[in-house]
């Protein structure tokens, strides 16, 4: 899409082919980094910027495709916000995609992820980030793969600045 804008001023085939070379994802779209977590260093898929139905099940699948033979995959999801009637559905929906998904611990954070089942998996529901935050750093070995995503409002990015 990049390429089409430019083509209606520049002719795209004399541009230099290394010019997208230094383009760096946005923060919370997806960057995948090796961070520590109390000293602990683990795998970080940051999709922590935004959340809806559609994008949180891209976001499952394609964590689902990541190789973790020697890991555990932790997949902590903030709420989907202004979702109206639709809410509660879209978010048993969600836990259901985790469920047939390779991901082995489930953290939810917020009220709507807190009224529905999550049942055939091993999940924990919270409210409350700090508890949420300190069951995280106990969970979590050197070496798993934490992707984290969430509804602005949910302010996940909190978990990616530690």
């Amino acid at each position: 899409s990049a390429l089409a804008v430019i083509s209606i001023y520049k002719n795209v085939f004399k541009l230099n082919e290394n010019i997208f070379l230094k383009f760096k994802t946005p923060g919370g779209r997806g960057d995948h980094s090796v961070i520590k977590l109390n000293g602990k260093k683990l795998n970080l898929i940051d999709q922590s910027y935004n959340s809806n139905p559609l994008s949180l099940k891209s976001a499952i699948k394609n964590f689902d495709k990541i190789d973790s033979k020697k890991s555990n995959k932790y997949l902590l999801i903030g709420d989907m916000l202004e979702l109206g009637d639709l809410s509660k559905e879209a978010h048993q929906n969600a836990v259901k995609q985790v469920s047939e998904n390779g991901v082995d611990v489930l953290f939810t954070l917020g009220d709507a992820f807190n009224q529905v089942q999550t049942e055939n998996i091993e999940g924990y529901q919270f409210s409350d980030r700090e508890k949420l935050h300190q069951l995280l750093i106990e969970e979590i070995k050197p070496g798993d793969k934490v992707l984290v995503k969430g509804s602005r409002g949910m302010k996940m990015e909190r978990y990616i600045d530690v």
